[in-house]
């Protein structure tokens, strides 16, 4: 999987999150080929993930409280990245409902 950082990510977010991003990458489905990252310091939340299967990547948001909870980081990436399964069974019962 390609890592690209928006130009706005911190430095620091990028040294903390990129290794735990490479740990677990091999959770992701093997369709995810790239992911963006991108840095969001107005908001309450710790990560947020958003899967466009159509383009074969993801777009993960970094917030400020994923800084400020060390003990949780790792277990938030596995998180996210766990919704790369959940989004697209969501798309396909949405179109029976």
């Amino acid at each position: 999987m390609l890592i690209r950082f928006d130009p706005n990510v911190p430095a620091e977010v990028e040294a903390a999150i990129e290794p735990l991003m490479l740990k677990w990458q091999g959770i992701l489905p093997s369709w995810v080929h790239d992911c963006k990252v991108f840095w969001n310091p107005e908001n309450d939340c710790k990560l947020s993930i958003s899967v466009r299967e159509c383009h074969r990547d993801v777009l993960m948001t970094v917030y400020p409280d994923w800084l400020m909870d060390p003990a949780s980081k790792e277990s938030a990436v596995v998180h996210e990245f766990c919704h790369c399964y959940n989004s697209p069974l969501e798309h396909v019962a949405l179109e029976y409902v």
